[in-house]
């Protein structure tokens, strides 16, 4: 997080913590999402037996159509669990 962000103590530094936490999750489900995208040529190179192929190319065509929309899920969810936190947080402070 930025150095320009400093929260007094309370709801404001749950709320940053879980943005942090968020943006961590998201990077590694980005990453992880694009490189399932790759193995199946990875499979083939390895000389896999023809399910794991299979397996890893029915993979690889859900990964690209999150990739294609955009990641419209994992932003949808992590919206909602800022959401949640929000409301939950505005509650008790």
């Amino acid at each position: 997080m930025s150095d320009s962000v400093q929260p007094s103590d309370g709801w404001d530094r749950r709320f940053v913590d879980y943005l942090e936490e968020v943006n961590d999750l998201a990077t590694m489900n980005y990453e992880g999402i694009l490189a399932l995208t790759e193995f199946p040529r990875l499979m083939r190179s390895l000389r896999s037996d023809s399910r794991t192929i299979a397996r890893s190319e029915e993979q690889a065509t859900k990964a690209r159509a999150m990739v294609d929309s955009g990641f419209a899920v994992l932003h949808g969810q992590a919206l909602v669990g800022l959401w949640v936190l929000s409301s939950r947080l505005w509650r008790t402070s």
